[in-house]
């Protein structure tokens, strides 16, 4: 990119679109952002960082900012195939009096190697109760053999839970890790009601959330969440209203049209800004991408040239 530092970012890939076409050194990170239905790009060259969050001066592009002074511009983690998917009967179909009346979390306790003393953390505060289900999973644990006895005897770990087996609960909590969490997305559509931590970290559709209308907040420490929990079951109305609310919200922000025309208007804004041509060298390729599966599919690039699931060029 002319005028940018040789090593922008360690993480940083540089991404092309000419004609229509994406180019990039090949790899997935680009793609789930990318990959978008129905996307109309004029030719664009941009800085897209790979990882959980960057800190950089320059405006690039990332998929979460991790406080009020970056100047990242966000991207979506996820892909229209995957959000689609989530839109459309993803989620067990069980009705709200027949869901558990318990807030549920699964996740892992990585990022860093955990030993004895240092593995609390506030995902680490969902002490397991009668009303909240959160654990951590064994098989995901980083950490080493002291430490993952001392969290086996503090009795965190649990049992899997299918993704679209959280509807069968009615409330689900949201708890950051290195970064944001990318399941807020995807939950928006289970019809549960949303107990999120509160956090300086944000994704690209953060800022149209309402704390009481689409989710209820709890402390970054989560030093009231029992109290929410039983705040929330007190409430049931209330509680099922707010989650009514985010499905409602996610049915008309998160499908794949308004994603890729999010992302569309963004690049394009910032192409138009752009006073260079963007330039193809070597290292680059086109690329598209194949679903290969699983929950949040991976992503198969394959040395084709395509257009990413109908990416063409701007007027």
């Amino acid at each position: 990119m002319p005028g940018a530092p040789e090593h922008f970012h360690r993480f940083g890939y540089r991404v092309l679109v000419i004609n229509g076409v994406l180019f990039a050194i090949p790899t997935e990170v680009v793609y789930k952002a990318l990959c978008q239905t129905g996307l109309s790009l004029r030719n664009v060259e941009f800085v897209l960082f790979g990882l959980d969050g960057a800190n950089n001066r320059p405006s690039i592009m990332s998929w979460s900012r991790h406080n009020p002074g970056q100047h990242d511009l966000l991207l979506p983690y996820f892909s229209t195939l995957e959000i689609e998917r989530f839109a459309t009967g993803f989620f067990e179909p069980v009705p709200w009096e027949q869901r558990q009346p318990v807030a549920v979390w699964r996740g892992s306790a990585n990022g860093c190697r955990f030993a004895k003393d240092t593995w609390r953390h506030p995902r680490s505060c969902l002490q397991p109760g009668s009303h909240c289900d959160a654990g951590f999973l064994r098989a995901q644990a980083r950490a080493t053999p002291e430490g993952m006895a001392d969290m086996a005897a503090a009795g965190v770990y649990r049992d899997a839970l299918p993704f679209q087996a959280m509807s069968r609960y009615r409330y689900v909590l949201v708890i950051d890790g290195n970064s944001a969490t990318s399941r807020l997305g995807p939950l928006t559509f289970s019809d549960t009601n949303i107990l999120k931590q509160a956090s300086p970290i944000t994704e690209f559709f953060y800022d149209s959330l309402r704390p009481f209308v689409h989710y209820v907040p709890f402390s970054n420490t989560a030093a009231d969440l029992l109290s929410v929990i039983e705040w929330v079951r007190n409430n049931d109305a209330v509680a099922r209203e707010i989650a009514a609310n985010a499905y409602q919200w996610a049915v008309t922000h998160l499908t794949g049209r308004s994603v890729a025309d999010y992302v569309g208007t963004m690049l394009n804004a910032y192409g138009r800004l752009q006073r260079f041509e963007p330039t193809l060298t070597t290292d680059l390729a086109p690329w598209r991408v194949v679903p290969v599966g699983g929950f949040l599919p991976t992503w198969e690039a394959t040395a084709d040239k395509g257009r990413c699931g109908g990416v063409r060029q701007a007027a």
